[in-house]
């Protein structure tokens, strides 16, 4: 019996690295800086998901749909980035992708605005279509 319970405390203190990766995706909600070259390098969660590579975009994929206001603020800026944003910067930078490839998509980006957390805008539905698409890019 002892060793059944010992063997269960083991296998269970070490999560999965997909759960690890959806705890740390929820985790991006508190991200409070975005810098246009080094986007939230410094902040754990966002730290340990680019570790992860492309084990975390399963979890960057679910909360790209997430419009949760991070606490990323710009006095320039009105509109707050959502955790969706967030995740889709991340999602081009896993995947060597630009933002305007997703343009056909319902993606715009504002060339005026030099950081891309708030140059990138989603016309209505195009985050699904974007999460979508990236579903299949990922799947080949």
């Amino acid at each position: 019996m002892n060793r059944a319970l010992l063997l269960l405390l083991v296998v269970g203190c070490e999560p999965s690295r997909q759960n690890r990766a959806e705890d740390f995706a929820r985790g991006l909600a508190d991200v409070h800086r975005w810098d246009p070259l080094r986007q939230a390098q410094g902040f754990y969660a966002y730290d340990e998901l680019m570790r992860l590579g492309d084990e975390a975009i399963p979890a960057l994929l679910a909360r790209l749909t997430d419009d949760t206001q991070t606490r990323i603020m710009d006095h320039a800026h009105i509109a707050v980035p959502v955790v969706g944003d967030v995740c889709f910067q991340m999602l081009l930078k896993l995947t060597g992708m630009r933002a305007e490839e997703f343009a056909s998509d319902g993606v715009v980006v504002l060339r005026e605005i030099e950081n891309p957390i708030f140059a990138v805008r989603f016309d209505p539905g195009a985050r699904l279509r974007v999460q979508k698409r990236f579903r299949k890019l990922v799947e080949r």
